[in-house]
């Protein structure tokens, strides 16, 4: 992945104990970009820091 690849839509569906979650770019209004870090090895988006950044985001925003 370079600098200006970008990903263009994310999905994720899971569930805890306080409920469901449904993320849906496709469907969300709202536009934010955020920087990720990669893998070192592999160079592969690093699914810890993502998650834990669109998790910040929805605190932020209010939604979780």
């Amino acid at each position: 992945m370079t600098s200006n690849d970008k990903i263009k839509r994310i999905r994720v569906e899971g569930s805890t104990l306080a409920g469901q979650m449904k993320i849906d770019t496709d469907s969300m209004q709202l536009r934010h970009s955020l920087q990720v870090e990669l893998t070192a090895d592999t160079n592969e988006v690093n699914t810890y820091d993502c998650f834990k950044k669109i998790q910040d985001y929805l605190e932020t925003i209010g939604g979780v």
